[in-house]
């Protein structure tokens, strides 16, 4: 029997935010349709939500006077990717000036122009509002980065880089000369993450083990001031006002206040915990944020009075959510998601939403506690019980990108491969199974191979599968890093996307669905069979008992011969998660996700397909 629990996870994450004088306009990340909410902080009320037909996501926003643009992020070709939303006449346009993803957006004082930067093309495009005319902006950029940031002054254009290492480049808007500025203390970050100009100041902050904010000034970038929050991988949501530089960063979420000319840095409050802010701006004696999981503060500069208001509760239409990642931990089905996890009860009585920093990509449990790794701060959360999420480990920002998590119960440890956005390659990083960070372990199968699944072997020993046409399989000391050995199970066969283990038996699932069987002793493949081609998912142990996700169809896999019975077919995948999950419940109920909906499966002979 299938039973649709409904839609595994609703809400209204915020990805970007703008400003027009009077309201911000959030837009949200994950949901399709997006979403456009016009917020009145005066109220504390949202006044109007509107959907965006196309797109995922939004990096990019600007406002000029009564217009918010809007840059969307994972449109298709012909669809619109820029839109303008007439707060006046209340109308949504859209258009295609370029067939490019914005990662970033500003506009020109005396607002004839928008200065796009786009993403993984390192390329700022000028579009003329009034003629809808798009030219390229050239400069040459040795990082070869990406745009992250960009920001117009009346004679300049200032692009900020990132992804390989941090620059950023002053462009005349006249004569297109370009300069590089960055000063060199924040040359050796990942990226400049966030960016303001005023007339008089440049101020770059960056993604960077720790981070900086540098103050620059304008007119002579030679002189400039840096601080460097304490315990910080990234500053973002830079704001500027007289002597008063404001930022938050991002790994914990505290605003923090500069005094520009002395260099002196406070920390003013921590409105939401370990959470990034998208976008602050000062109205009156106010600091308003809007925050990752859709919640706008205000802090009161005199007082250091911290206000918080729930979008959703302000009368935003949140909707429903892509999952990522799934857990049963005891009587709760926890579903990871953007900057939150819906905690659904087994009985069906309703579900809760926690806070938690990142795109949750990977998640088990231990016992009636959920683990999630997060993505792109590399981090693991616990939720339990009725409680709030807490963070108990950080493995900084080099491995950022969790692709797979798994609990080896006798070892007492939980064991999570991550990869590099920025850097390459990627790492097992270990901890106790309450979550406490123990080891880190770069390239644990060799040759800078990306991992993408784990489980475990007896003795504290992890199997970790690798990412490539050849995707490799190592075993590896958990505690130690030492690799054991490592293999190709499936060559050509292309990266591995479940692993599980019964007694010394590693079974894996290959992107071209060759589901295999290897003896960790000989290292040989002893059994393999091909499942339907598509997107392959997780493999699951339970008991003596597999079970597997092969993109379209949830099976039971006997252990010796690989034949397999379907559970359930028609699953729909459209999850932000690499490896479609499958989870199961005390009383062997089996747990998947079709489209957005969280499906469980109780487990007989009878093939159901997915409502």
């Amino acid at each position: 029997m299938i039973e649709n629990l409904g839609p595994a996870a609703s809400g209204f994450p915020a990805n970007s935010a703008a400003w027009n004088g009077e309201r911000l306009y959030v837009v949200t990340l994950g949901l399709q349709p997006a979403r456009l909410a016009e917020y009145d902080p005066a109220r504390r009320l949202v006044t109007d939500t509107l959907l965006i037909p196309t797109g995922l996501r939004c990096w990019a926003m600007a406002a000029i006077g009564a217009d918010v643009y809007i840059g969307m992020w994972g449109t298709r070709g012909g669809e619109a990717n820029l839109y303008r939303f007439d707060a006046t006449r209340r109308r949504l346009e859209g258009s295609r000036p370029l067939d490019q993803a914005y990662s970033s957006m500003a506009a020109s004082p005396d607002g004839r122009t928008l200065y796009l930067g786009t993403a993984r093309s390192g390329v700022v495009f000028a579009y003329d509002i009034a003629t809808r005319r798009v030219r390229r902006l050239a400069f040459a950029d040795p990082t070869g980065s990406e745009v992250t940031a960009v920001a117009a002054t009346a004679d300049t254009v200032y692009v900020g880089l990132g992804r390989r290492r941090a620059g950023l480049v002053a462009i005349d808007r006249a004569s297109g000369a370009a300069r590089h500025i960055l000063p060199p203390e924040l040359r050796d970050g990942v990226g400049v993450y966030s960016l303001r100009v005023t007339e008089l100041l440049v101020v770059a902050a960056t993604q960077a083990e720790p981070a900086r904010v540098g103050v620059i000034d304008r007119h002579n970038p030679a002189s400039y001031r840096i601080v460097e929050p304490p315990g910080e991988h990234a500053v973002g949501a830079v704001e500027v006002d007289g002597r008063s530089v404001y930022f938050s960063g991002i790994a914990s979420g505290t605003l923090y206040r500069m005094d520009r000319r002395t260099g002196a840095l406070e920390a003013l409050s921590t409105p939401v915990a370990h959470v990034p802010t998208r976008r602050s701006v000062r109205v009156a004696n106010r600091l308003l944020g809007v925050t990752a999981p859709g919640i706008v503060f205000s802090h009161d500069l005199p007082t250091g009075e911290v206000t918080l208001t729930d979008l959703v509760g302000a009368g935003a239409q949140g909707g429903v959510e892509r999952p990522q990642s799934l857990a049963v931990a005891g009587e709760d089905v926890v579903v990871g998601t953007n900057n939150a996890a819906e905690v659904h009860a087994a009985d069906g009585s309703g579900s809760r939403r926690v806070v938690i920093s990142g795109e949750a990509k990977t998640a088990t449990a231990v016992g009636a506690r959920a683990y999630l790794a997060t993505y792109p701060n590399g981090q693991l959360w616990e939720v339990r019980g009725a409680g709030a999420a807490a963070r108990v480990a950080n493995w900084a920002d080099v491995y950022n990108r969790p692709r797979a998590i798994h609990h080896d119960a006798a070892a007492g440890l939980l064991l999570v491969v991550a990869n590099a956005d920025f850097a390459g390659g990627g790492a097992l990083v270990v901890t106790d199974d309450a979550g406490s960070l123990l080891h880190v372990h770069p390239d644990p199968l060799g040759g800078g191979q990306e991992p993408n699944a784990v489980t475990s072997l007896p003795g504290a020993v992890a199997v970790v599968g690798g990412i490539g046409d050849d995707a490799r399989l190592a075993a590896v000391e958990a505690r130690t890093g030492r690799r054991l050995w490592a293999t190709v199970p499936v060559p050509g066969g292309g990266r591995l996307s479940g692993l599980a283990a019964i007694g010394g038996t590693v079974y894996g699932l290959a992107r071209d669905a060759t589901l295999f069987a290897l003896d960790a002793a000989t290292r040989k493949v002893t059994a393999s069979r091909n499942l339907t081609a598509g997107r392959t998912g997780e493999l699951l142990a339970a008991d003596g008992a597999l079970y597997g996700v092969d993109g379209r169809r949830l099976v039971r896999i006997d252990p010796v011969t690989l034949a397999t019975t379907v559970l359930a077919r028609g699953l729909v995948h459209v999850a932000f998660t690499p490896n479609p999950p499958v989870r199961v419940d005390a009383g062997g109920r089996l747990y998947v996700f079709s489209g957005t909906d969280l499906l469980r499966v109780s487990v007989g002979a009878t093939t159901h397909h997915a409502p």
